[in-house]
């Protein structure tokens, strides 16, 4: 039982749920309705539980980290099964996703692929800083806007909806380094460049200051045949970009500061993904 709970853990749900979840939410605001709420939430799961749930268990069997990771403060140790046991997971998502139009099970396999190449050592772009962003961008957070649009009972993917993709896309690679500030020594000894390893806590602010705020601004563009709610977002988006800054910017990198670098990350993103949902209900 206690590898059973091991392996939950290393789905990390609280952060995929917590931090990851707007994007998905954010596709449903190009509708002018949800068509079937119960098809909506189904599909939700499939990909936060089956699909990021199992990619978080076969990122964690290669790193082998004893450190902090996203989500997981002390990650217990992997067993061989989890390995299989994290397929069997991507696996049965990807089933279960044919109930959906054939696209979203399109972009399903599509981000398995993308997280597969991220994780394993044949490719491992984990540890590649520019091959990583293109994986996480597209396998996180552009895929899941898309598939969001179709859970809610969308056909056709309009510009709009690409380029809010692009912009939440941007928002979130905008954040995406600073969860690499307490891996860098660990992802040394793994021999993984990643863009923290390369760039430094310096490029990562960087980064965050300029990726974030043009996120906000296309996201906020996609949204101009709804003028209100374009201006709703991009005060929303832009009251953000100026809290998280105001933590952010005394990050110095070290190990100690996993707490604080998981706080502003669970904010953030439980405050975008509440922010989703209330404009979905109004």
């Amino acid at each position: 039982m206690s590898e059973i709970k091991d392996f939950v853990l290393h789905l990390r749900l609280n952060y995929n749920f917590l931090i990851l979840s707007a994007p998905f939410f954010l596709g449903a605001l190009y509708l002018p309705k949800i068509s079937s709420f119960t098809h909506f939430i189904f599909l939700f799961a499939l990909i936060y539980i089956f699909l990021f749930g199992g990619a978080n268990a076969y990122n964690s069997y290669f790193d082998k980290d004893e450190g902090p990771i996203g989500g997981l403060e002390h990650p217990p140790t992997m067993k061989k099964w989890m390995y299989f046991m994290a397929w069997i997971m991507q696996i049965t998502g990807l089933i279960l996703s044919f109930f959906a139009q054939s696209i979203f099970s399109i972009l399903f396999i599509f981000s398995i692929i993308l997280f597969w190449i991220y994780s394993s050592p044949n490719f491992r772009f984990k540890g590649k800083p520019i091959l990583s962003f293109i994986v996480i961008g597209i396998g996180t957070v552009f895929n899941t806007v898309l598939m969001g649009y179709l859970a809610a009972g969308g056909i056709i993917l309009s510009t709009e909806l690409l380029i809010g993709a692009v912009g939440a896309t941007l928002i979130i690679l905008g954040m995406y380094p600073f969860s690499q500030t307490y891996q860098i020594n660990e992802d040394k000894k793994r021999g993984d460049t990643t863009f923290a390893v390369k760039y430094g806590i310096n490029g990562i602010k960087r980064n965050y200051q300029f990726l974030f705020l043009l996120g906000v601004l296309l996201l906020s563009y996609s949204f101009l045949f709804n003028k209100t709610l374009a201006i709703i977002i991009f005060i929303i988006g832009l009251s953000a970009y100026l809290f998280i800054w105001q933590i952010i910017k005394t990050i110095s990198g070290d190990r100690s500061e996993y707490k604080k670098v998981m706080r502003t990350k669970y904010i953030a993103g439980l405050a975008f993904t509440l922010a989703m949902i209330l404009l979905l209900i109004l």
